[in-house]
């Protein structure tokens, strides 16, 4: 478990390029607690956020001892699943007067 005192730090402790500061800050990412929370998958999803962004976060959080969220496992869906959401109709084509 992290010490709680690290997790109050604001990210520009992790010293990140003003670019990937920037993405954090847009993100509404202040403290180191608001980043972990987050997975590698979410950062990526953000528009113009890089792969070297994304090594820059990963080494600033190593520095204290952090890492990001593991990614979410999607559980499998099954037919019997899909069924209750999906609706299916059918209607033919308008019959066009002649």
């Amino acid at each position: 478990m992290a010490d709680p005192a690290v997790l109050r730090r604001p990210v520009r402790d992790l010293e990140l390029p003003t670019r990937t500061l920037n993405h954090l800050e847009y993100q509404g990412i202040k403290t180191l607690r608001g980043l972990v929370k987050h997975s590698k998958s979410d950062l990526m999803a953000w528009r113009g956020f890089a792969e070297s962004s994304l090594r820059d976060v990963q080494r600033g959080l190593a520095r204290f001892g952090l890492t990001l969220r593991e990614n979410r496992t999607a559980r499998k869906r099954s037919a019997s699943d899909w069924s209750s959401t999906l609706k299916w109709t059918f209607e033919p084509p308008p019959q066009h007067a002649q």
